[in-house]
């Protein structure tokens, strides 16, 4: 007969913590599972920030935590998308909306009738026809009515202050039932099973059914279990290094978050309610750190505050589940921040425990289904990431050119080989970016396919004509009809001090 599990012991710092308890007590509190937490010391910085797409915002309404309060706590801003700008050589930008765009006709797909037009004169880019991508250029926070709703999928992802956002969820973490253990973690013991006791600083030891290492980089637990392994993923990325700084406030507020590529990385202005964070990575071999903030000040434009850069490796644990620890977070994979993704290893680790939680605490077999479908949604994350790289075009430029010129991974190759040749679209199981934003990013980069689908072809030039100028009509006027971003979060951001829930 199965024994269930009883008692989850996580250890860990920051935001995978405390999501993970958070999300643990939410999803599972009704089963009497006890949730505890040893929490290690954070390593935030004061510029540190998170980014996220629009899949956070589905996190939190499942935990319950409303939106216009942790936008005012962590002095929150929306961003609808994502321009990148400077990876041609030259002024050529282009946004990567958190939308749909366009309208296909029949079942097919939009960009199949932008790309025969364009070869017929068309000038409008791409992103001209997505409702996201226009808000967020004028710093619009998008309102939903029947129209719109039945055109866009607009939705904004966010730019949150690391520390506040932290403290934010530890508070709905315990309020929702997860036991902090008020003594620092030493060490780790072994059994037969995986771990048997976490050892904390007095000697004292805990025992659980399930651990979860939620350590970060570090792996302080995953890394002392038998056949633990990581991937790394540096011969794709050529950055090693990440940096964080502050910058002034931006009025009015962007919608968008802006990406520059420069010479030796790249990198990210997020605008806050009280600031702007400056994300980004870079090669160590190129710019030294006493010059990068001054290089970074010049991209940006911006004096930079409170700057620090660290080391970082891009990669994964093949196995994020082995025994009794499950890898969460940082703990189980790392890639740098490019799309706003920081936050979502930990979001797809908590969605897959949850959906493959054990029904036995003695056999844990879920972990093999967890393991592959963790590999495969990461994977996902990182072909997103290495698409700007592989199609990026700063011409004689070392790094540059050697990012363009490495083998892409099979998947992705094949997905630019497919799109190249006729606009096409293969999704995986398991991917956080849909067909819109591949297509947006991929003609964005310079990847206008050869071809498109011959049924486009059936309609009538003067009747395609008719289609676009009606929907460029329809977002120019449901744009300048929004609310600005900035009136939207003075209305709806409450304070802090008001609570969560």
């Amino acid at each position: 007969m199965s024994r269930p599990i009883q008692r989850v012991l996580i250890v860990g710092r920051d935001a995978a913590v405390w999501l993970t308890a958070l999300c643990l007590r939410r999803a599972l509190g009704g089963l009497g599972i006890t949730v505890e937490v040893v929490e290690l010391p954070s390593v935030l910085r004061p510029a540190d920030a998170y980014a996220s797409t629009p899949s956070l915002v589905s996190l939190h309404h499942m935990l319950g935590l409303d939106e216009g309060r942790v936008l005012g706590a962590t002095s929150g801003s929306e961003a609808y998308a994502q321009r990148f700008a400077g990876w041609s050589k030259g002024d050529h930008a282009f946004m990567h909306a958190y939308d749909t765009v366009g309208a296909g006709i029949e079942q097919i797909e939009f960009v199949n009738y932008w790309t025969k037009a364009r070869s017929e004169g068309l000038r409008a880019a791409y992103d001209e026809f997505s409702l996201g991508a226009a808000a967020a250029k004028v710093g619009r926070h998008v309102i939903y009515n029947d129209a719109v709703e039945s055109f866009s999928q607009a939705s904004p992802g966010y730019n949150l202050d690391a520390r506040r956002y932290v403290a934010l969820l530890k508070e709905a973490a315990i309020k929702a039932g997860a036991k902090l253990v008020p003594e620092p973690f030493r060490t780790v013991e072994l059994g037969d099973q995986g771990i048997a006791a976490v050892v904390l600083g007095s000697g004292r030891k805990l025992e659980a059914d399930l651990y979860i290492d939620a350590t970060g980089l570090q792996g302080g637990l995953i890394t002392r279990m038998p056949g633990d392994a990581f991937e790394s993923w540096s011969h794709w990325f050529p950055c090693d290094r990440l940096v964080a700084a502050s910058g002034p406030r931006l009025r009015p507020l962007p919608a968008f978050n802006q990406i520059t590529a420069f010479e030796a990385g790249w990198v990210g202005q997020y605008p806050m309610q009280d600031r702007t964070a400056v994300i980004g990575a870079y090669n160590s071999e190129l710019v030294a750190e006493s010059e990068l903030m001054t290089m970074l000040s010049r991209i940006t434009g911006m004096r930079l505050e409170a700057g620090v850069a660290s080391p970082y490796q891009p990669g994964a644990r093949s196995r994020p589940w082995i025994g009794n620890c499950v890898a969460i977070g940082e703990a189980a994979a790392s890639l740098e921040p490019l799309d706003a993704t920081i936050l979502q290893f930990i979001h797809v680790g908590l969605s897959h425990l949850i959906s493959q939680f054990p029904v036995d605490a003695d056999n844990q077999i879920e972990r093999d289904a967890f393991n592959a479908a963790f590999a495969q949604h990461t994977d996902n994350i990182r072909d997103f990431a290495l698409m700007h790289y592989t199609l990026n075009r700063r011409f004689d430029q070392p790094m540059w050119d050697w990012a363009r010129e490495v083998p892409a991974s099979p998947v992705l190759a094949q997905k630019i080989e497919l799109f190249g040749a006729r606009g096409g679209i293969s999704l995986r199981d398991g991917e956080t970016f849909e067909e819109g934003s591949w297509a947006s990013c991929f003609v964005g980069h310079g990847l206008i396919p050869k071809s498109w689908n011959p049924l486009v072809d059936q309609l009538p030039r003067a009747e395609q004509i008719e289609h676009f100028q009606k929907i460029l009509s329809f977002i120019a006027t449901h744009a300048q009809d929004m609310p600005s971003l900035e009136a939207h979060l003075e209305f709806n951001a409450a304070p802090p001090g008001r609570g969560l829930f």
